[in-house]
């Protein structure tokens, strides 16, 4: 069984062109792995919806099964 803390990363998203965003995400992602965490980055969950509802509940399902936030500024 693996014993990896798992992250949920957050931060801002709206108002940045989408690969500025995703390479910030990816860069704290590596970050944390080398530091031995498990990570949940949302810009590589499968499915979005849409609507910002059911992006919300998406994210907060996700965050649900970890054990920290790592907030990017």
């Amino acid at each position: 069984m693996d014993n990896k803390k798992k992250v949920y990363l957050s931060g801002r998203m709206s108002g940045l062109e989408e690969e500025e965003f995703k390479a910030i995400f990816k860069e704290a992602e590596e970050e944390l792995i080398e530091m031995g965490y498990e990570v949940i980055n949302p810009c590589e969950i499968d499915y979005i919806p849409e609507d910002y509802a059911g992006q919300l509940l998406i994210a907060l399902g996700e965050l649900a099964k970890c054990d920290a936030i790592y907030l990017l500024e």
